[in-house]
């Protein structure tokens, strides 16, 4: 090989490497955008998240209370049940 092909094969080296550096920067970059977007979508779900253990707490103390009210009138009608029982 003379001098003139080493420069060539140098030449075509330091265009392919300039190619594949173009490339790993558009790929970064994209993986940057990439990434802006899955914090956000993150986010989003971290919210939805958190409101709905909101609504299951709201939900758990409607149930709570339903219970309650329940529960009182039951004692109270077995509580005088239990008195109209042994007044007979």
């Amino acid at each position: 090989m003379n001098v003139e092909e080493r420069l060539v094969k140098i030449e075509d080296r330091m265009t392919a490497v300039e190619l594949d550096l173009g490339e790993t920067v558009r790929c970064q970059h994209e993986n940057t955008l990439n990434i802006g977007v899955l914090i956000e979508e993150t986010k989003d779900l971290v919210k939805l998240q958190k409101n709905i253990q909101g609504t299951i707490s709201v939900g758990v103390a409607a149930q709570r209370f339903g219970l309650w009210l329940i529960k009182w009138p039951a004692i109270f009608t077995a509580f005088y049940a239990l008195i109209e029982y042994f007044k007979k």
